[in-house]
């Protein structure tokens, strides 16, 4: 729970001189990254962008959550609330370095959060 992994399993790559080199979390239920992808591309087309081209755009169950689909999300969100004419949301750990920084249920939260807003902006100002 909270912020020590994504969906609880975590998968560690340890040198034998003890430092991490890798750090990846697999969610069983990759749907919380296609739903957020589908909604974003409803908003997109919404707000007239372009759509965006995912790297592994068909995610399957178990498929390890990387930075960078983190960081396509966070770019997504941020250029539509752009093109919304809305305030770009913060997210914390603003920048995802592979392999050093941990995907955390937080960041998948924020994004939540900011397409919430989106969608809620899309309705006020239709």
């Amino acid at each position: 729970t909270g912020d020590e992994s994504v969906r609880d399993t975590l998968r560690r790559s340890v040198h034998a001189d003890g430092v991490m080199t890798r750090l990846t979390h697999e969610i069983p239920d990759i749907p919380h990254i296609t739903d957020l992808r589908q909604r974003l591309s409803a908003l997109r087309d919404r707000f007239a962008l372009a759509p965006v081209e995912w790297v592994d755009p068909s995610l399957a169950a178990g498929t390890a959550v990387r930075g960078v689909h983190i960081t396509q999300l966070r770019s997504a969100v941020s250029e539509t609330a752009a093109a919304a004419g809305a305030i770009a949301p913060t997210f914390s750990d603003p920048v995802i370095t592979p392999h050093v920084t941990p995907i955390r249920s937080r960041h998948l939260r924020e994004l939540r959060d900011a397409v919430a807003a989106l969608e809620t902006w899309k309705l006020c100002r239709s």
